[in-house]
C-alpha cells in the first residue's frame, strides 16, 4: 500500500503505463518522466516513483525520455537503473 505522500507522487508522473517487460514477459508499471532536456531531477523522480509502485506487487520500470540528457543525468540513470528514451532511441541502463 502506498503512503499518500508516495500516491501524490506517482500521480503527478508524466505518464505510468501498463504493460510487460520484453525481457521476461513480466506485468509491471512503467513511469516515465518527460523533459526536452533531461537533467538529474528527472532521472530521480522516475526512479522513486517507480520504487513506490513497486509496493503495490508489481514490478515497475523507471524511464527518462527527451530530445538529449546531460552527463550527470546519464550517470544517474545508470546508477538507479532507470531506462533513457533519447529522441526515440531507448537505451537500457547499465549500472546498478
Amino acid at each position: 500500500r502506498l503512503t499518500e505522500a508516495e500516491r501524490q507522487a506517482v500521480l503527478h508522473a508524466d505518464l505510468v503505463l501498463s504493460g510487460q517487460r520484453r525481457e521476461d514477459g513480466a506485468d509491471a508499471y512503467f513511469v516515465v518522466e518527460v523533459s526536452v532536456g533531461v537533467g538529474v531531477g528527472d532521472v530521480t523522480r522516475a526512479a522513486e516513483r517507480a520504487g513506490s509502485l513497486t509496493k503495490l506487487g508489481r514490478p515497475a520500470v523507471p524511464v527518462v525520455a527527451g530530445e538529449w540528457i546531460n552527463p550527470e543525468a546519464i550517470a544517474a540513470a545508470q546508477a538507479y537503473g532507470v531506462w533513457q528514451v533519447l529522441d526515440g532511441r531507448a537505451t537500457p541502463p547499465r549500472g546498478g
